[in-house]
């Protein structure tokens, strides 16, 4: 927020959201009420809520928007999560009894620090912020030797844990099938759901679908039958997948493959769009056009015929080709 020259002013439990959103595994905060924010530091505002305020602002001293008032009421709200609501953050506080874990000395330290009366004696930025609060996170060499599981590990065991489903679920699918973990399909579900929701959309569709990675390349495919080829939302879809077709070129051109002959003319489409915005053409789509089963609209044929020319790397498709087109002269 910073980083574009926003000044919130007025952050306080009100105006925060937790919510999951599209594509996310996990619940994420969103920033509500704009109303007292300033575009640029400097710029006066009698907004926000006094107890998330500075002290310089509570007595007058300032009333210009500076990116320190954010952190202020961001450190209040953090030591309120921690201690509740009106305890003062300071050495020996007392944390509320529902936290699991004993409250780190060292975040109460930063908290401190971030709540220190003289502004120049605080974090001067929220990545200054942030970085002093992670570090606080990781564990200590000593934390270690005792067996505790630090960010890095738990990274490891996610990671690892993510490889031997996906083996699993490529075992399972066969030559046949295209391997879609129920999870992603049911993300994907609910990004192409919230098409029909623009007004309450919180997400950019194209970062839902790349967050979800290569895996959702079928079942993204699957589903382009939900939304309009002219509209703005079926070129982000098709930018997505370009970018995650870099990642696995192989698991898109198996989608393709499986779902050029679908019923739907918009999943059809999307799979020539896909093939001539990556360069590829599987030979799937030359047996659909070779078969000529009435499947496929005349232009559909046309275009895949361009496809064939421009991308194929099969020597006796050109010559299959032109055998094809001089049986169907539509296509000349």
């Amino acid at each position: 927020m910073h980083k574009n020259n926003i000044i919130h002013r007025d952050l306080k439990p009100d105006n925060l959201l937790i919510k999951k959103g599209a594509g996310l595994e996990h619940s994420v905060p969103f920033i509500l009420d704009f109303n007292t924010s300033v575009r640029s530091e400097l710029m006066s505002s009698f907004g926000g809520t006094e107890h998330y305020l500075p002290p310089e602002v509570r007595s007058g001293k300032r009333t210009e928007a500076v990116v320190a008032d954010d952190l202020w009421a961001l450190a209040t709200l953090i030591g309120e999560m921690f201690l509740g609501v009106g305890q003062k953050v300071a050495k020996g506080a007392v944390p509320q009894q529902c936290l699991v874990s004993p409250l780190p000395e060292a975040l109460l330290e930063v908290l401190i620090k971030a709540l220190a009366p003289d502004p120049m004696a605080r974090f001067l930025t929220a990545d200054e912020f942030q970085k002093a609060i992670e570090a606080v996170l990781i564990p200590t060499k000593l934390e270690k030797k005792l067996g505790l599981i630090g960010l890095d590990e738990l990274s490891c065991a996610r990671k690892s844990s993510e490889r031997i489903r996906n083996l699993i679920i490529d075992e399972l699918s066969g030559d046949n099938e295209l391997p879609i973990p129920k999870d992603v399909r049911e993300r994907v579900a609910v990004i192409y759901s919230s098409i029909s929701e623009e007004n309450t959309r919180s997400f950019d569709i194209k970062d839902d679908i790349v967050h979800l990675g290569p895996r959702a390349i079928p079942a993204v495919l699957e589903n382009a039958y939900k939304v309009h080829q002219e509209s703005k939302d079926y070129d982000d879809i098709v930018i997505a997948l370009v970018g995650l077709a870099y990642k696995d070129l192989k698991l898109l051109e198996r989608s393709i493959s499986y779902y050029c002959m679908s019923s739907s003319f918009s999943v059809r489409s999307m799979c020539r769009t896909l093939c001539g915005r990556v360069g590829i053409f599987p030979e799937a789509l030359f047996e659909l056009l070779r078969q000529d089963n009435g499947l496929l609209l005349a232009n559909e044929r046309a275009e895949l015929a361009d496809l064939c020319i421009r991308y194929s790397k099969d020597p006796s498709a050109i010559l299959a080709l032109s055998t094809y087109m001089g049986a169907h002269p539509l296509l000349l």
